[in-house]
């Protein structure tokens, strides 16, 4: 089943988000530079946030625990990037050979991001139970990703009959909280989206360091999403739960790492190698000679197995007649057998 966000890729292939969101604090130039840092650590696309205000908040709404005190719309207007902030940040990307990604909070932002032409439209965990934006996706040529923190089976079932129309999609376990707990991460539910959506599962990592990652790797998940920043000590919502950039190529590099280890059932080159010396062949435990019938006793398991013949291959060649005389502690060889 192709992964639907870069050609040519296949589930054979770990595809990894570099998520910006909020964390250039509203600086068009932060944000140039996060990409720019983000493209040389091994990342393959980047991703961004985009909501409108008045299709966002109430008068209502409060600030979430992790983003501190304050007025959440205050808050949202310091950190907005401009829909014509991110078609530059678009065409950087992409003239650096990055994906880039955006978030959509609301059907009309939805509508403002396609504009843009990305390589993929973002349904963020908050926005999966909306049916004014779940009902334009279908209607859209992009491929779709979308993330399921917070939801319940209800929600999944609801959210599963609109992504049953769209081909191109990818669905996000995720824990919506910043940073979240490695305890929490409840990877069960990894094999209860591939049941669901029937489609590549990925993960957007909210804890602090690689482990989840790749426990979800080892789970099956193909893509892999993480916030990063360029400080921890940065004021701002996501800044303390998110990676920062400098140290990203370690991220990177230990969950491709971790991704060749789950992506073959076959043995390792070290072990093909090994085998030969550790291994047993069958050796000849007294001399042979022309006319003899190989018998148990005649033939013990010794190292090592070189090109010889594996000794779990005794018991097909007990009775076999000898054709080339051998000498006890001689390597056994079918060409004793006549065989070539």
């Amino acid at each position: 089943m192709p992964i639907p966000l870069i050609k040519g890729a296949t589930e054979n292939s770990l595809f990894l988000i570099a998520e910006i969101g909020v964390n250039h604090d509203g600086d068009f130039e932060r944000a140039k530079d996060l990409v720019c840092k983000a493209s040389q650590t091994g990342f393959d696309a980047v991703k961004f946030q985009y909501w409108i205000e008045e299709e966002l908040l109430s008068k209502h709404t409060r600030m979430a625990p992790y983003q501190g005190s304050g007025n959440q719309e205050d808050l949202l207007k310091e950190l907005r990037l401009t829909l014509k902030d991110l078609e530059a940040l678009n065409i950087y990307a992409k003239s650096l050979g990055f994906k880039f990604i955006v978030s959509a909070f609301g059907a009309r932002a939805l509508d403002d991001i396609a504009l843009l032409m990305p390589d993929a439209i973002k349904v963020p965990s908050g926005e999966a139970g909306n049916p004014w934006l779940l009902e334009k996706l279908a209607s859209l040529s992009f491929p779709i990703i979308v993330s399921t923190g917070m939801l319940g089976h209800d929600e999944i079932n609801y959210l599963k009959g609109f992504l049953d129309l769209i081909p191109n999609k990818i669905v996000m376990h995720c824990v919506s909280a910043y940073p979240a707990k490695i305890s929490d991460c409840n990877f069960k539910r990894i094999e209860y989206l591939k049941d669901t959506f029937k489609s590549p599962i990925g993960f957007s990592d909210h804890t602090i360091g690689d482990v989840a990652s790749v426990i979800a790797i080892a789970h099956g998940c193909v893509a892999i999403e993480k916030h990063i920043t360029w400080s921890n000590s940065a004021n701002g919502p996501d800044h303390k739960s998110s990676l920062e950039v400098a140290s990203a190529d370690k991220f990177v590099s230990s969950l491709r790492e971790a991704f060749r280890a789950v992506e073959s059932s076959d043995l390792s080159l070290d072990e093909i190698e090994n085998a030969k010396f550790v291994k047993k062949a069958l050796y000849l435990n007294s001399d042979i000679k022309p006319g003899d019938k190989l018998s148990v006793d005649s033939l013990i398991a010794l190292r090592p197995l070189l090109d010889g013949i594996p000794a779990i291959e005794r018991d097909t060649l007990i009775g076999e007649m000898v054709v080339r005389a051998g000498s006890k502690g001689e390597m056994l060889e079918y060409s004793h057998l006549g065989y070539k």
